[in-house]
């Protein structure tokens, strides 16, 4: 991901730490050749997209839009 974080974006990262924490447990057990930090890594880049893409007037929860999208 290249670009600077915004603070809306910063503020839904900070407070998507649980949804990053169960996809780490859920991906780490099964993700070939990476470690538990590379896994986190993966799963907070497509929660930055996630963020960048969010549209909190729809209605809908962060973490329900995001969810989807690191699977």
């Amino acid at each position: 991901m290249s670009g600077r974080i915004s603070h809306t974006e910063r503020a839904l990262l900070t407070g998507a730490k649980t949804l990053v924490s169960r996809y780490v447990r859920i991906f780490g057990s099964c993700w070939p050749g990476g470690g538990p930090d590379e896994v986190r890594s993966l799963v907070y880049d497509a929660v930055l997209d996630a963020a960048r893409r969010y549209d909190p007037a729809r209605g809908t929860p962060f973490e329900a839009f995001a969810a989807p999208r690191v699977r």
